[in-house]
Order: structure tokens, then sequence, then C-alpha cells
């Protein structure tokens, strides 16, 4: 990966890049072409974005990244 990451059992930690959101216990994993899936047990909050149109992003992809950021803006 072009990217340092942390890694736990099956999942990604939300450490350094801190891609789904704020929380420091969040996990979830991004696949390519943009799909994700978290969950924020501090916050009691979890999501998944799957699409039909695959971008070239292997993490960060802007579309469930604006649709994280407006689920932690409601809270």
């Amino acid at each position: 990966m072009p990217f340092e990451m942390s890694w736990g059992a099956g999942f990604m930690r939300n450490e350094v890049v801190h891609p789904w959101g704020p929380g420091a216990q969040t996990f979830g994993h991004s696949g390519w072409g943009g799909s994700c899936a978290f969950a924020d047990p501090e916050r009691r909050l979890a999501g998944a974005y799957v699409m039909n149109k695959q971008s070239t992003d292997l993490l960060g992809d802007r579309r469930p990244r604006r649709l994280i950021e407006a689920a932690y803006s409601a809270l």
C-alpha cells in the first residue's frame, strides 16, 4: 500500500489516516473502487457504502468520505 496503515484481525484500524471519521476506536475496511464499511463503538455509529461506478481510490474516496462526514456532523 502507498500509505501507512494499522491492521487488526480482518479489519483496518482507524489510526494514522482516519478514513472513517474522528473515532479513535473506529474500525472498518475499504475496498477497491470506493466501497467501505465502518463501526465507531464510542458513538454507536456504523455505516457502509457501495457504489455502481468504481473509482481508482484505494482508501479515502471522496464519495463515502462526504457521507461519513455528514453522519458525524448530524450527531
